[in-house]
């Protein structure tokens, strides 16, 4: 598990959430697939070694935080559902639909985001005192 690879994957999530809902807004169609595409692999990488390494980690180490993770783990998959809602769209090219389906999974991943920071800010300062405390 590396913290710092978690934290530059979920920057690299928030930056492709942020192009795509940008190109969409601005009626850049061309750019749509392409940003969705870079979107979709970039969380769908990082769900998964989150709930493959991470979660796990966590849950092993500190099981206090399994509700916690639990509501992030549905908040993953709400966040793919939505994900396929916009490739859906996007697809299908039906230019009225991925606004509002960019916006519903933007919205959603927003949230999640502060959860999943507001947790692991918490696990890390537990887990590893010497990095997150001054130790």
């Amino acid at each position: 598990m590396n913290i710092d690879q978690t934290t530059h994957d979920h920057t690299l999530v928030e930056h492709c959430a942020l192009a795509l809902r940008r190109v969409v807004r601005e009626g850049r169609a061309d750019d749509v697939s392409v940003a969705y595409s870079a979107l979709r692999d970039a969380l769908l990488t990082h769900l998964a070694d989150e709930e493959g390494a991470l979660f796990p980690y966590i849950r092993r180490q500190s099981p206090g935080w399994g509700d916690e993770l639990d509501a992030l783990v549905a908040d993953h998959e709400a966040l793919r559902r939505l994900l396929g809602d916009v490739g859906a769209a996007v697809d299908a090219a039906e230019t009225a639909a991925v606004e509002p389906a960019v916006m519903r999974f933007y919205a959603l991943l927003e949230a999640h985001s502060l959860r999943e920071a507001d947790l692991l800010s918490k696990t890390y300062t537990e887990l590893f005192p010497e990095r997150f405390v001054g130790g």
